[in-house]
């Protein structure tokens, strides 16, 4: 039983722009990974912040699936943002800082892909294309090493020397032994040398130490977006002096940079160690398509604005003097000009105006926002309002065959609570594996575990269908809660990514206090040194 899965429209060769419109749910998501499965070329899509751009990753990769007709979920990345916000006096987290580098490291040589990259995050400067690919170290079993050459190597790049390795940017070395977490690695490895020559390169656990699989090579990315080596030092000195001025004496910046250190918050002197920078922008390949999501236009005024307020509160500091922001981010006009010069596609959920002027690159997609599912409890027939939604989306089709219908659930545990609802209410369901397993099966109504939190349903001649999450059942709160009893350890998708998406009043809930209201910011003296705190 066929279906459509909706097809992506593309700018044509009259127009460097597409309009995608009434993309309810998770329609731009679908709409994304069907154009990832044709496009030769990297896809990147703007979000208007870190939390919809994880989002958009988890659906596209459902969407995706890893069939051999398009490409796999690992070619679909995120540029993660710092996570901190302008002029902050805290340093992101090395594991976001690998993540970064290991995708600049990557751009250039992806044929066919997706990135996914916040607004704000897309506005930052950034290193020179060739300050990566110029400090990238490749390392093989049977390859000459010097130890006492690479500790330095590992030192001038930014690596910590550390008793026991456990996290991103950390070296130690025990006689012939060399423990290194190298930045863009999931695992640390453990390096044997048999007198100058790599004997074996093995991966280890960080947590037991125990060593895991044999690898035959290792790229060594460094460990700072900037150099801390001795040219880096100089270079940061000169234009130090030069562009801030002011009394080095005082400067607590100046003072341990000179001294190869990296205090926190460095990474808003970053120009400072090179003659210039890079935007993201410049590490595209050369055919590229930029998906721009809803409120991205919003997104990148609110974060402008941001800037100059922190710089204004900031820049009178004579110990931490500032770059001013337009050394460190694009203004919102050079965001959109430079955007303009790409082929790309703005994708709303409103319904767009479309006249026999524009109809060849705009288009709004047969898709509907559900209506209310809720489970009545206290009725005979809890599934009511399924049942009227059934009837209507059967009968509302143009097409003779019947529309098929998805329920998506968080886990596994949950799958087998919804199927044995639906069976109990004498619908017949099938559980399926993924989405291309729904889309090959024949099943009228399936089931399978997915992200996805907003469903949809299309009418079309050919393959009508409808998502349904749990959550339009069940009640987002409810699902949520279920999540968070099972899961007592943190989980990372649920932590805030990016403080620039809170706003003061804000409810939140902390790991260990519980639930509280976001009042902003605010300097506190702690251990002799003033600093920003929640």
């Amino acid at each position: 039983m066929t279906i459509n899965t909706l097809n992506p429209l593309y700018p044509n060769k009259d127009s460097n722009c597409a309009s995608w419109g009434q993309l309810h749910g998770c329609a731009q998501d679908l709409l994304i990974a069907n154009a990832a499965k044709e496009y030769k070329g990297l896809i990147v899509v703007v979000t208007p912040d870190s939390q919809s751009a994880y989002s958009i990753k988890d659906n596209v990769n459902f969407f995706l699936g890893a069939d051999d007709k398009g490409i796999k979920n690992q070619q679909v990345h995120i540029f993660p943002d710092w996570e901190t916000l302008p002029y902050d006096v805290f340093s992101p987290h090395e594991d976001l800082i690998s993540d970064r580098l290991k995708t600049l490291s990557q751009l250039h040589t992806i044929k066919q892909g997706v990135l996914i990259v916040p607004v704000a995050t897309l506005m930052q400067r950034l290193p020179p294309v060739d300050y990566v690919r110029a400090n990238t170290l490749m390392f093989k079993q049977g390859d000459t090493l010097d130890i006492e050459v690479f500790r330095s190597q590992l030192q001038e790049s930014g690596y910590r020397n550390v008793t026991q390795v456990m996290e991103h940017g950390e070296y130690s070395t025990r006689g012939s032994l060399i423990d290194l977490f190298p930045m863009g690695n999931d695992k640390p490895y453990r390096i044997d040398l048999l007198d100058d020559e790599i004997e074996t390169i093995r991966s280890f656990n960080p947590e037991d130490q125990r060593t895991i699989e044999i690898i035959n090579n290792i790229e060594l990315l460094p460990a700072h977006e900037f150099p801390l080596n001795k040219p880096g030092i100089e270079k940061f000195r000169e234009n130090y002096s030069t562009r801030i001025g002011g009394d080095l004496a005082r400067s607590q910046i100046y003072d341990n940079v000179s001294s190869g250190n990296a205090p926190s918050g460095i990474e808003y002197y970053l120009p400072l160690f090179f003659d210039s920078t890079a935007t993201l922008f410049d590490y595209f390949p050369e055919k590229t398509l930029i998906i721009n999501t809803d409120s991205t236009k919003p997104s990148a005024e609110t974060f402008s604005k941001l800037i100059d307020d922190r710089y204004e509160q900031r820049r009178h500091d004579i110990e931490r003097p500032l770059l001013e922001p337009k050394d460190l981010f694009l203004s919102k006009e050079e965001l959109f000009a430079t955007v303009e010069n790409y082929k790309r596609v703005d994708a709303h959920h409103f319904e767009q105006q479309v006249n026999s002027d524009n109809s060849e690159y705009s288009h709004n997609y047969p898709v509907h926002i559900l209506p209310s599912l809720m489970i009545q409890g206290r009725s005979e027939t809890p599934l009511v309002l399924f049942q009227q939604f059934l009837q209507q989306f059967n009968n509302e089709l143009s097409s003779k065959s019947k529309g098929r219908i998805l329920f998506t659930a968080d886990s596994a545990g949950r799958r087998e609570n919804l199927v044995g609802l639906l069976r109990d209410n004498r619908y017949t369901v099938d559980v399926v594996k993924d989405w291309q397993d729904f889309i090959d099966s024949d099943a009228e109504i399936a089931l399978t575990v997915a992200p996805i939190e907003q469903g949809l349903w299309t009418e079309q001649d050919i393959g009508s269908f409808a998502i349904i999450p749990e959550a339009s059942l069940f009640g987002q709160q409810k699902v949520q809660q279920k999540r968070y009893r099972q899961k007592p350890t943190r989980d990372a998708d649920t932590i805030i990514r990016n403080l620039t998406d809170l706003t003061e009043g804000d409810p939140v809930v902390h790991e260990e206090h519980g639930v509280g209201r976001y009042q902003g910011m605010e300097m506190i003296t702690a251990g002799g040194v003033e600093q920003e705190f929640i």
